[in-house]
């Protein structure tokens, strides 16, 4: 794109807070969810300051050119997460640990098309190693 004179950033949010949509029946009817990373730490963002964060890069030229990483002021593993919904629900909320193959039926058949399941377990299967 610059090659052709037009300008561009790239905004590169890390996992959404709001997924846990996908997952919020499943956590309503067992107090918990399943996933494959059972320690791995994530910068969760929400897509409020996605969009103030592309309101300021839209306002300051100086941006262009540059690939921004959005994350959240905080690492938090899953486990952490259910601990965090514990204390903000008042019941408690755990994560449950599957395989990859069980994760991505599961995705497959809550709806999520094959392809975004599959990116999403090789997501998960990354944040396995990360802390």
């Amino acid at each position: 794109m610059l090659s052709r004179g037009i300008g561009y950033t790239t905004l590169r949010p890390a996992v959404f807070t709001t997924a846990f949509t996908d997952v919020a029946g499943q956590i309503r009817a067992t107090a918990s969810w399943s996933g494959a990373a059972p320690a791995g730490r994530n910068p969760f963002t929400g897509p409020r300051g996605v969009g103030t964060c592309a309101a300021a890069v839209l306002l300051d030229h100086s941006w262009r050119g540059q690939h921004i990483n959005l994350t959240g002021p905080e690492l938090y593993s899953w486990p952490d997460i259910a601990a965090l919904l514990t204390e903000e629900l008042g019941r408690p909320i755990s994560y449950q640990v599957c395989d990859d193959a069980s994760l991505l039926a599961a995705m497959i058949g809550r709806g999520l098309p094959e392809a975004v399941a599959d990116l999403l377990v090789a997501r998960a299967r990354r944040a396995k190693t990360k802390s």
